[in-house]
């Protein structure tokens, strides 16, 4: 039972993988167009991955949980290290990424609408920033 578990948690983390490498893909991408409607058909790649990405999160969760429970693993710190660590990374990532997205999905929005609030120069800065 607990190597089911384990192929459990182990497809979730290969599926974790595969969608996070689409956001990755994504983030270079947006930082090498200037093309504000590409920007946007990137944004909404981005955007259907996430339901991936959360799907395999659970799967790698609950595989891994499960795998805790049956091989009585609850006991070792290493595997509260992994949680830790995941839960860590998790919010930081979400705190540095979900601004920058915002801010580049909104100027992207408005400039492919034919917005002349934000000009193609003052584009470069908000796509290269943080």
């Amino acid at each position: 039972m607990l190597q089911w578990w384990v192929f459990v948690h182990l497809v979730g983390v290969f599926g974790f993988l595969i969608s996070h490498g689409v956001s990755m893909y994504i983030t270079f991408e947006l930082r090498a167009t200037r093309d504000p409607k590409r920007m946007v058909t990137l944004l909404e790649l981005s955007a259907s991955s996430i339901r991936a990405f959360y799907w395999s999160l659970g799967l790698l969760l609950l595989g891994g949980i499960a795998a805790g429970f049956v091989g009585h693993f609850w006991t070792r710190a290493w595997i509260w290290a992994a949680i830790l660590i995941l839960v860590a990374v998790s919010i930081a990532m979400t705190r540095m990424a979900r601004p920058y997205y915002r801010r580049v999905g909104l100027v992207a929005r408005a400039m492919s609408g034919g917005s002349a609030a934000v000009s193609e120069d003052e584009l470069t800065p908000i796509v290269r920033g943080r």
